[in-house]
This record gives C-alpha cells, structure tokens and sequence, in this order.
C-alpha cells in the first residue's frame, strides 16, 4: 500500500465517496474525518464528492456512475 506523504498537496485532486448508510453513525464519522484529512491535504471542497446509498449492494452501482463521470480521479467506499 502507498502511503501519501504529510507534505502531499491535493489541491488538484477530485474525490468521490461513497457511503452506505446501513450504519449510518459509524458511515457518517468516517466520512467526516475522512472530509477532514482530504482538507488537510489540500483537496479543494468543491472537488469532494459525497453520494450516500441505502446499503452495500448499491455501492458499485454509485461507484461506476462516478467513475463514468471522468471527472473524479480518485473514488473511496465504505459499505459498513
């Protein structure tokens, strides 16, 4: 696994997440500091993409709708 450095600079990155929300408080805080890390790297806000489903089997379906998209460079699931 690659590790991204503390002095890493986001600021062109796009990000999409996709979060399942079976369990929607343990979904909701890693998305927040997930939010918080991709800040802190330097990843603009606008460029973060949030789509919440209902559970894990929608998760790939969301996932490739935002890979079709061409405009995130990076897409993150958590099916919790």
């Amino acid at each position: 696994m690659r590790e991204i450095l503390k002095n890493s600079n986001g600021e062109l990155f796009s990000i999409g997440i996709v979060m399942s929300e079976f369990n929607p408080h343990v979904g909701e805080a890693l998305v927040k500091a997930c939010h918080q890390e991709l800040l802190n790297l330097g990843v603009k806000d606008e460029r973060i993409v949030l789509a919440k489903v209902p559970g894990a089997l929608e998760s790939p379906l969301a996932l490739k709708k935002m890979a079709q998209t061409k405009n995130l460079m990076h897409l993150l699931q958590w099916a919790l």
